[in-house]
Protein backbone atom coordinates (compact mmCIF):
# COMPACT_ATOMS: atom_id res chain seq x y z
CA UNK A 1 0.00 0.00 0.00
CA UNK A 2 2.96 2.32 0.57
CA UNK A 3 4.26 2.24 -2.99
CA UNK A 4 2.06 4.28 -5.33
CA UNK A 5 3.95 2.70 -8.25
CA UNK A 6 2.58 -0.74 -7.36
CA UNK A 7 -0.24 -1.81 -9.68
CA UNK A 8 -2.29 -2.92 -6.67
CA UNK A 9 -1.90 0.40 -4.83
CA UNK A 10 -5.33 1.86 -5.70
CA UNK A 11 -7.16 -1.30 -4.58
CA UNK A 12 -5.03 -1.59 -1.42
CA UNK A 13 -5.67 2.05 -0.55
CA UNK A 14 -9.42 1.63 -0.97
CA UNK A 15 -9.44 -1.56 1.13
CA UNK A 16 -7.40 0.18 3.86
CA UNK A 17 -9.88 3.07 4.01
CA UNK A 18 -12.85 0.68 4.19
CA UNK A 19 -11.25 -1.34 6.98
CA UNK A 20 -10.49 1.78 9.00
CA UNK A 21 -14.02 3.10 8.45
CA UNK A 22 -15.45 -0.17 9.80
CA UNK A 23 -13.09 -0.18 12.82
CA UNK A 24 -11.87 -3.62 11.73
CA UNK A 25 -9.13 -5.01 14.01
CA UNK A 26 -5.94 -4.94 11.93
CA UNK A 27 -2.80 -6.98 12.57
CA UNK A 28 0.70 -7.13 11.18
CA UNK A 29 3.71 -9.24 12.02
CA UNK A 30 7.06 -7.92 13.05
CA UNK A 31 8.20 -8.85 9.54
CA UNK A 32 7.32 -5.34 8.41
CA UNK A 33 11.06 -4.66 8.58
CA UNK A 34 11.05 -5.79 4.96
CA UNK A 35 9.65 -2.41 4.00
CA UNK A 36 13.04 -0.79 4.41
CA UNK A 37 14.76 -3.28 2.14
CA UNK A 38 12.04 -3.26 -0.49
CA UNK A 39 10.97 0.38 -0.73
CA UNK A 40 13.27 2.37 1.52
CA UNK A 41 13.64 4.05 4.87
CA UNK A 42 11.21 6.84 4.00
CA UNK A 43 8.46 4.21 3.59
CA UNK A 44 9.26 2.79 7.02
CA UNK A 45 8.97 6.24 8.56
CA UNK A 46 5.62 6.90 6.88
CA UNK A 47 4.38 3.42 7.83
CA UNK A 48 5.37 3.88 11.48
CA UNK A 49 3.81 7.33 11.65
CA UNK A 50 0.62 6.72 9.66
CA UNK A 51 -0.26 3.02 9.65
CA UNK A 52 1.33 1.40 12.68
CA UNK A 53 -0.86 3.20 15.23
CA UNK A 54 -3.90 1.46 13.68
CA UNK A 55 -2.32 -2.00 13.86
CA UNK A 56 -1.69 -4.65 16.47
CA UNK A 57 1.81 -6.09 15.97
CA UNK A 58 1.96 -9.87 16.42
CA UNK A 59 5.43 -11.27 17.12
CA UNK A 60 6.69 -14.33 15.28
CA UNK A 61 9.64 -15.22 17.48
CA UNK A 62 8.11 -18.47 18.68
CA UNK A 63 6.11 -21.17 16.90
CA UNK A 64 5.01 -19.43 13.67
CA UNK A 65 8.60 -18.76 12.56
CA UNK A 66 9.90 -22.35 12.88
CA UNK A 67 6.69 -23.62 11.26
CA UNK A 68 7.25 -21.25 8.35
CA UNK A 69 10.85 -22.42 8.00
CA UNK A 70 9.59 -26.01 7.71
CA UNK A 71 6.73 -25.13 5.34
CA UNK A 72 8.88 -23.19 2.86
CA UNK A 73 10.94 -26.10 1.46
CA UNK A 74 8.17 -28.64 2.09
CA UNK A 75 5.82 -26.76 -0.24
CA UNK A 76 8.41 -26.72 -3.01
CA UNK A 77 6.90 -23.56 -4.50
CA UNK A 78 8.72 -20.51 -5.72
CA UNK A 79 7.05 -17.15 -5.33
CA UNK A 80 5.94 -17.70 -1.74
CA UNK A 81 8.56 -16.32 0.63
CA UNK A 82 9.51 -17.30 4.16
CA UNK A 83 7.78 -14.14 5.36
CA UNK A 84 4.62 -15.29 3.54
CA UNK A 85 4.75 -18.76 5.15
CA UNK A 86 5.37 -17.32 8.61
CA UNK A 87 2.45 -14.93 8.09
CA UNK A 88 0.19 -17.81 7.01
CA UNK A 89 1.15 -19.76 10.15
CA UNK A 90 0.57 -16.73 12.35
CA UNK A 91 -2.85 -16.10 10.79
CA UNK A 92 -3.85 -19.73 11.25
CA UNK A 93 -2.66 -19.73 14.88
CA UNK A 94 -4.63 -16.55 15.61
CA UNK A 95 -7.75 -17.91 13.87
CA UNK A 96 -7.87 -15.20 11.22
CA UNK A 97 -10.06 -15.76 8.19
CA UNK A 98 -11.69 -13.80 5.40
CA UNK A 99 -15.41 -13.49 5.09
Amino acid sequence: MRSADDRFHPAAREAWIQLLDKNTPLHTSNSVALLQRRIGLAAVTVFCDDALPALQVDGVETTPHPEGVVALPAAGRRGISLVDWVSFRLMRRRGFHTD
